[in-house]
């Protein structure tokens, strides 16, 4: 595939155009296979990685924890880690989305109207986060936590943004309740510097969840706001009584496109936990062609 410097440019409209529908481009497909399997319903992970999530659920961090997630799209990797640690003063949180293309090969026009290889670059999606968790009460707690996003779609175009998250988790005898919000302060946008005269504002977005148990299953269902759109996603999990240490999963979401259109996925999925080793396969299939019939595996450690 040959890609020329004007081509990144117009990929930067591209991206430009998805970022104004989503603050977290690169974070859409799921920090785990136990999030995508249960529609990246958020505010209830187990791990370190609820920090691409709502950062009060850090709270379940006994001691320390850590995540790994990874799979191939298109020609690119992608990665989600993550770690966290229990201190005196709370939970303090680190986490890595990345989707990178390396090798992308920069031409110039040469003889014949041929394309001659001059070099190579890296294509790179990346939002770092920390993340600060307390508790306000023995069945509240929130979470604070800061983005840094960060792309590079060639050696000389890149682009920058910072931005602040805020969740709150309540906790009953019958349910628990989960509320994050992301790009809290406004007007703050990607900025590509000289490179380009782009600059995409990151949109606000709220998400609202909700754990509901019934026996040995556990229904979720979440509501999210992104800009003035709202998505309805449904996760289910059922760990059976006489397998407590096994979980089945299923899942449903609505995503949005460039153009505002809803595209919908279903998942399904099993997971595995071992004295603190948890291990998770999902199969999602959706709308997009590009991330249809995917099969994904994640790792989570807790102390």
């Amino acid at each position: 595939m040959k890609i020329t410097r004007y081509t990144l440019v117009l990929l930067i409209a591209m991206l430009s155009s998805l970022y104004a529908v989503s603050s977290d481009l690169v974070s859409e497909l799921g920090s785990s296979a136990r999030s995508i399997g249960m529609g990246n319903i958020e505010g209830f992970s187990q791990g370190s990685d609820a920090i691409f999530g709502n950062p009060s659920s850090l709270y379940r961090i006994k001691k320390a924890g850590a995540a790994l997630f990874t799979t191939s799209i298109f020609e690119g990797q992608y990665l989600a880690l993550s770690y966290a640690m229990k201190t005196k003063i709370g939970t303090l949180g680190f986490g890595l989305y990345e989707y990178s293309i390396e090798g992308i090969p920069d031409t110039i026009a040469g003889f014949n109207g041929r394309a001659k290889i001059i070099g190579y670059s890296t294509s790179k999606d990346s939002i770092y986060k920390l993340a600060y968790q307390n508790s306000l009460t023995e069945s509240l707690y929130f979470g604070l936590g800061a983005s840094y996003y960060y792309q590079a779609l060639h050696s000389t175009v890149q682009g920058k943004a910072f931005n602040i998250d805020a969740g709150l988790i309540w906790k009953t005898q019958f349910y628990e309740l989960s509320l994050v919000g992301r790009n809290l302060i406004p007007h703050l946008g990607i900025d590509y510097g000289s490179s380009s005269k782009t600059s995409v504002i990151l949109p606000s977005q709220w998400v609202v969840s909700a754990k509901i148990p019934f026996y040995s299953l556990a229904f979720y269902p979440q509501l999210r706001q992104t800009s003035t759109v709202i998505t309805a996603d449904l996760g289910v999990n059922y760990t059976p009584d006489f397998m407590p240490f096994v979980s089945f999963i299923a899942g449903y979401k609505q995503r949005l496109k460039a153009n505002y259109q809803t595209t919908q996925y279903a998942s399904l999925g099993i997971g595995l936990s071992f004295v603190g080793l948890q291990l998770y396969y999902a199969y999602e299939k959706g709308d997009e062609m590009v991330l249809d019939n995917k099969s994904y595996f994640s790792v989570n450690y807790n102390l």
